[in-house]
Order: structure tokens, then C-alpha cells, then sequence
């Protein structure tokens, strides 16, 4: 198992299974922005998200997550520390 799959699978426990998806998410995106196969929304602290693919300048792919709630593609790596309590609790100096 990968980094990715598993970093997937302990945020599959957080996911609210008992919630609809947004409407219309399946429609998919523009470019440099495209739906990853067998993806599909979750929620994590009242919030939906997605992993998308993100196509840079020079066309390279990479994972990124799309945030429903702010209309923003968010980094992966940025995405992954704010769901294991990196991002935003850090005291103010």
C-alpha cells in the first residue's frame, strides 16, 4: 500500500457516509483540473472535498483536493497536513 492509499484510507474514517454528496460534483472540471477515476466526495469537519488531478505548466499531473465549501483546488500535501492537525493550530507568537 502507497502513502496515498494510505493517507485515503485513515481518512476514510472520518468520512459522513450518512450525508449527500454536493449536486452535480460527478460533472466534472476545467482544465488543468479533471476528476480522478473512482473518486468520490467526502465530508470532514462539515466540509466536502474531493481529489481531482491538477496538470502544472509543464503538464505534469498531480493530486490535489477541490474544497466545495470555498471553491478552491487545494494542495495535497497542504490538504494532508491540515487533516492530521498541521495547518491553522499553531498558537500566534
Amino acid at each position: 500500500m502507497n502513502k496515498y492509499d494510505k493517507n485515503k484510507q485513515a481518512m476514510s474514517l472520518l468520512v459522513e457516509s450518512s450525508m449527500e454528496a454536493p449536486h452535480g460534483w460527478d460533472k466534472g472540471f476545467e482544465y488543468p483540473h479533471e476528476l480522478m477515476t473512482g473518486e468520490a466526495p467526502f465530508k470532514h469537519r462539515d466540509n466536502w472535498y474531493l481529489y481531482i488531478w491538477n496538470t502544472d505548466e509543464s503538464g505534469k499531473k498531480d493530486i490535489a483536493v477541490y474544497n466545495f465549501g470555498t471553491d478552491i483546488v487545494e494542495d495535497y500535501a497542504d490538504f494532508q497536513a491540515m487533516m492530521q492537525g498541521d495547518v491553522g493550530n499553531v498558537p500566534e507568537a
